[in-house]
């Protein structure tokens, strides 16, 4: 696992990046902030629409295939019904849990709608609360979960 200091700044190398459907910012930006060319790259959903845009390859798709434009061809694919008790993204994140890939970047999961933003928001402190350091990054601001210790 990455030291606190190494992962709170520019230039982190997460192990995971997983891209979820919301608002993404900038690419350059986010391509300067993250060193992501050696991350594992999972996708929720939609936010695969984002891989070219940050000349990324999935790796792992999940979702339920209402809102994604075009499937990653090259992607390990797991696909679920519309009705199902999860989100796309909690769908994901338990499976980088047990794949055990930490440090995470989560793209996408801020912004737009509030609804979606404050689910994404649990979903990312019970992740660092259970499985480690989750940042997550929108279009105007940067998100990381301290605990005690």
């Amino acid at each position: 696992m990455t030291s606190p200091g190494v992962w709170l700044y520019r230039g982190w190398k997460p192990a995971c990046v997983v891209l979820a459907g919301g608002d993404l910012g900038c690419a350059a930006v986010l391509r300067e902030e993250i060193e992501m060319g050696e991350s594992f790259v999972a996708c929720a959903d939609s936010g695969a629409d984002y891989l070219d845009e940050l000349s990324l390859k999935a790796r792992l798709w999940m979702g339920d295939g209402d809102s994604v434009r075009r499937m990653p061809p090259e992607a390990e694919s797991h696909r679920y019904p519309v009705e199902k008790d999860e989100t796309d993204l909690e769908l994901v994140l338990a499976e980088i849990a047990r794949r055990r890939l930490v440090p995470v970047a989560l793209l996408g999961a801020l912004g737009g709608r509030l609804d979606h933003e404050l689910a994404n928001l649990h979903l990312a402190g019970a992740f660092r609360r259970n499985h480690g350091p989750i940042a997550l990054y929108g279009p105007a601001c940067r998100v990381r979960f301290v605990l005690p210790g």
